[in-house]
């Protein structure tokens, strides 16, 4: 008896299921609730908890159960050489490649600003299938009588 032996060797890279807002939505919503946009739309929040579901899915929470209040943005102050900031928290998933986060400033609540010369990304924590981000502002709060800061989500391109 011959016999002609061989080994074969795979690798497979094992990814996670999400990988787009639509794949999201189809994962946490039946066919009926998808054609409802005011359930499953990026800007319903179905669960009363005033969070949209392009932010659930931005964050890497699922659909259809309320946000835990630690998993969402929080602000505070940065101190950084010896002068304060406002700065933004928060961990989203590193899959959401679909969805912009931009940091804004405002001296009013009427006027918005963004770019380089108004926010900068201060660090980036990798938290495994999430990444913390915290953004600051580039005026210090003394210099600044009131100032505002928010997050603004949008949806681009797959």
């Amino acid at each position: 008896i011959t016999s002609n032996t061989a080994s074969l060797w795979y690798e497979l890279q094992v990814s996670r299921w999400l990988s787009s807002f639509e794949l999201w939505r189809l994962r946490y919503f039946n066919p009926d609730e998808l054609s409802d946009q005011a359930v499953s739309g990026a800007a319903a929040m179905p669960d009363g908890d005033r969070v949209p579901n392009l932010w659930k899915y931005y964050l890497g929470l699922p659909g259809r159960t309320p946000a835990p209040s630690d998993r969402l943005p929080f602000g505070g102050l940065l101190s950084v050489s010896n002068l304060a900031f406002l700065s933004l928290t928060y961990a989203c998933d590193k899959l959401a490649q679909d969805v912009s986060c931009l940091a804004q400033v405002s001296p009013d609540l009427l006027n918005w600003f963004a770019g380089a010369n108004y926010t900068r990304v201060e660090q980036i924590q990798d938290l495994g299938a999430l990444q913390s981000i915290t953004i600051r502002s580039l005026s210090p709060v003394p210099n600044a009588r009131e100032q505002f800061m928010r997050l603004l989500l949008q949806q681009t391109a797959p």
